[in-house]
């Protein structure tokens, strides 16, 4: 592993998008300290171009109107507003682009609204250590990475509609059915198994912060 930042880490594949356009970002993140190592991971990626750092929902309105950008990484909770919101105008105004969230939260209604809005991934910052830069790749090469904690929401909930006659919650079988059952495994085993250390970095940062 080459580096790492409050939890958040890069991987062997970091190198993957040598040679190739750096995927245009917009990083979404209210804790000021988070979005700052966030976007110093991500400036160090030669795959990325971090077109804008932001701290509010108006901000990130602003950000997706005036950049063409491959990606929507974005907190759930903002001082003036939900990430969902976001990703509800990046799908308007930018219907090519893809959303990621990162966040605390892993209630039902919550993934399932990031989801319905248009979220392709959804992993939780206060689990074991996130390969950012793998689930950026992933996210981009048409996957849908997300933390294991997430698949079991979505599974139960697809259980629960499997077993009535109401329309199943298409979003996420969407979502999971993006995934193989390799790819799935793999993800699972990687945030189960990563050293829970790293995690702790986030520790002092939550304690006083926005999900």
């Amino acid at each position: 592993m080459r580096g790492k930042a409050a939890g958040f880490a890069v991987g062997d594949d970091a190198s993957d998008k040598a040679g190739a356009a750096p995927y245009r970002l917009i990083l979404t993140e209210d804790d000021e300290p988070v979005r700052n190592r966030l976007a110093a991971l991500l400036r160090g990626w030669q795959g990325a171009d971090l077109v804008a750092e932001c701290g509010t929902l108006e901000q990130t309105f602003a950000a997706i109107a005036a950049h063409d950008v491959d990606l929507l990484i974005t907190d759930l909770k903002l001082p003036d507003g939900h990430g969902t919101d976001a990703i509800r105008s990046l799908r308007t105004v930018r219907p090519d682009a893809e959303a990621m969230v990162i966040s605390v939260l892993a209630d039902e209604t919550t993934v399932l609204d990031a989801i319905e809005a248009g979220a392709s991934g959804y992993l939780l910052k206060d689990a074991e250590s996130i390969d950012l830069i793998e689930a950026i790749n992933d996210v981009m090469a048409g996957r849908s990475p997300i933390s294991s904690r997430i698949a079991r929401v979505l599974i139960r909930r697809l259980g629960m509609n499997n077993g009535r006659d109401s329309q199943p919650a298409e979003p996420a079988r969407s979502l999971l059915t993006a995934r193989d059952g390799h790819h799935l495994g793999h993800r699972q085993g990687l945030h189960q198994c990563r050293d829970r250390r790293t995690a702790r970095h986030l520790a002092p940062d939550r304690a006083g912060s926005h999900p």
